[in-house]
This record gives C-alpha cells, sequence and structure tokens, in this order.
C-alpha cells in the first residue's frame, strides 16, 4: 500500500490534513495518510453533504406566512366598501399616473379618478396612464399581486396595515428579468366608506 508524508505533499494535501483529517481522526505533522483513509473522509463528507439537501428551507417561507396571516385578518374584517388612494411607480422611462383614487363598492372596482397633479396642470388626460392599478385595484388584487411575485421567484417587499391587514407600501422587483423590472405600490390613504352608493 502507498503511503504520503504531510510534510511532503502538496498544499491542497497539506490543507486537506490539517482540516479534514483532524476533525475526523486526529493528525500531526507525524500522522502518514493512506489512500484508504483518504476515502473514508471523502466519503464521510459526502455523506454529510447530501443530509444537508434532504430537508432543505422552503423559500419565502416567513414572508409568506405574513402575507397569509395578512390576509386572514383582512378578511376577518369584512370591508366590501371603500376608497384607496394610491401611487405607482415602475422601471423604466414611462411611469403611470399618480396619485390616483380608486373607488371600491361589495369588492368591486366602481371609480378610478387621476389626482395626478402634474397631468391636471397641463390640462391632460390621464386615460391610459392608469392602467398598471388594474392588477392591484382592490386588496384583494394587492394580495393576488403579491403572491405571484413570491411564485415567480421575485424579491418582494411589503409592509402590512396593523389594523386591516391590506398591503400599504408594496415592491415587486422581478430582478432576473431586467433591472428595470420592478413595480411600487404605496397606498397614501384608506377610507372604509360608510355609503355603499358612492
Amino acid at each position: 500500500m502507498r503511503k504520503r508524508d504531510c510534510s511532503s505533499s502538496s498544499a491542497i494535501l497539506a490543507s486537506l490534513c490539517l482540516s479534514l483529517w483532524t476533525l475526523f481522526v486526529g493528525c500531526d505533522t507525524n500522522t502518514s495518510i493512506t489512500d484508504d483513509s483518504l476515502s473514508n473522509v471523502s466519503s464521510v463528507n459526502v455523506s454529510q453533504s447530501a443530509q444537508s439537501f434532504d430537508n432543505p428551507s422552503p423559500p419565502h417561507n416567513k414572508t409568506v406566512s405574513e402575507l397569509e396571516k395578512n390576509k386572514q385578518r383582512w378578511l376577518e374584517k369584512g370591508i366590501t366598501d371603500y376608497d384607496v388612494t394610491a401611487s405607482m411607480y415602475r422601471g423604466g422611462e414611462s411611469r403611470w399616473a399618480e396619485p390616483v383614487l380608486i373607488k371600491v363598492r361589495n369588492g368591486e372596482v366602481v371609480a378610478t379618478e387621476c389626482l395626478d397633479e402634474r397631468s391636471l396642470k397641463l390640462g391632460m388626460s390621464c386615460d391610459g396612464w392608469m392602467d398598471g392599478y388594474i392588477k392591484v385595484n382592490t386588496v384583494e388584487r394587492m394580495f393576488e399581486f403579491l403572491q405571484k411575485g413570491y411564485d415567480d421567484g421575485a424579491t418582494v417587499d411589503v409592509k402590512y396595515d396593523q389594523e386591516f391587514g391590506y398591503p400599504k407600501n408594496l415592491t415587486v422587483n422581478f430582478e432576473t428579468k431586467g433591472s428595470d423590472n420592478w413595480e411600487t405600490l404605496i397606498v397614501r390613504k384608506f377610507v372604509v366608506s360608510k355609503d355603499a352608493s358612492r
């Protein structure tokens, strides 16, 4: 059987002796290493590495549970009539009109009003500049937008309202699809409507 001496081994073998051999069987500079013993050390490392992949940590586990907790809080409130004043931003050169006032009655959007001062001062129409709000124009759709971000592996940053549970500030960033592929929604005002007819 061929033997190697630690003191005459290459830098890689010496490092292996000091870090791995000491860990598993103990080693000093007078200890020789055999092919069989190196094979045993390698098999232990492979076995331990395999075990680490058996129980991977689920991605976004904490953040998804936060989403579910706040979604449940919102559902328990039973709110179906409310007004949301919100601003939405996105990456790239184009922009959405902001802020806008969204009126929701019986869980459905009944009106979206442009409050964008820049457009109003210039007498410009906001038509076509509010399309980005369609996917987040109810609280339920805000939760769906967040869930899609988690499911698609996006970077998600969100803060929830402590009383009602709705997302009051959220950013979804699909970094893998381009640096400008992000969207941010800020809820500036949330009012529960007492008159469902307006």
